[in-house]
């Protein structure tokens, strides 16, 4: 099975093209950063581009932060579940196979846990909009949903601020089931050896942790030293986000062997 990405913004995207190297031709890469495969899910026009077949696509483009769609909820929309649909259903058309990367955040969140078997209620424009184009082409048998928690990747924001800053401010009452970079490589190999597996898929990791288990972490996994501090976060922050997403998953242990990483000390 050949691969695609469409869309490159992001640690994700990056990571996703280190990772599969070869596989991942610049040929088989559509995003605004390329002149031949050029792809922007803000112009419409160009959904035309997307001229891949017979192929496993990745498709990680769409304005990603939940602030963001919360503040401006018509362009979101138009981006994220418009101009989308548009594009997916192309690429359905010409025989691909295609693995939307969704969000834990349209179970809507609370203490209880959540697994692929459990009714979604997306309540913020974000889950809003991946729930709109999951309804419309889960009934497609080659369209795939991986429902992402946080993904750490050991550069990210979060880890960035951590590394280079002297004292830390923690969010405190944000859990999520934070998956490392890692698992998310391996599954999407997976989905890739023809092998038949979920068309909805949490990418969760194996337990739902606060900030404060998170930054421990990472100052183990990075060797340093770090001061930080617990602090209630602003009201603005959770308008746009649930403060705790448990999410569990029915089947990823059997797909990773299990073998996942966890950020438990």
């Amino acid at each position: 099975m050949h691969y695609s990405l469409v869309g490159e913004s992001g640690l994700i995207p990056r990571k996703i093209i280190s990772f599969f190297g070869r596989k991942l031709s610049a040929s088989k890469i559509y995003s605004r950063k390329r002149e031949k495969n050029f792809f922007d899910l803000t112009q419409p026009k160009t959904i035309e581009n997307l001229g891949v077949k017979d192929s496993l696509v990745i498709f990680s483009s769409s304005i990603s932060s939940p602030d963001k769609c919360e503040e401006d909820f018509t362009i979101s929309w138009d981006v994220n579940v418009t101009n989308t649909s548009m594009a997916i259903e192309k690429l359905l058309n010409n025989n691909n196979k295609v693995l939307f990367l969704s969000s834990d955040n349209i179970y809507g969140g609370s203490k209880q846990s959540y697994d692929e078997d459990s009714p979604v209620n997306p309540k913020h424009p974000y889950a809003l909009m991946k729930y709109a184009v999951e309804s419309a082409f889960l009934p497609n048998n080659n369209f795939y949903s991986l429902r992402l928690s946080y993904v750490y990747t050991g550069d990210d924001k979060f880890t960035q601020n951590v590394l280079h800053s002297k004292k830390v401010e923690v969010f405190d009452g944000f859990f999520r089931s934070i998956v490392h970079i890692n698992d998310l490589l391996r599954v999407l190999l997976k989905y890739g050896n023809d092998k038949k597996l979920p068309n909805v898929l949490n990418l969760v990791g194996p337990e739902c942790i606060s900030r404060e288990t998170l930054i421990k972490y990472i100052i183990r996994d990075k060797k340093v030293d770090v001061d930080y501090k617990i602090i209630e976060p602003p009201r603005s922050f959770f308008k746009s986000r649930p403060s705790i997403i448990n999410c569990k998953s029915i089947y990823l242990d059997d797909i990773l062997e299990n073998n996942r990483t966890s950020f438990i000390l």
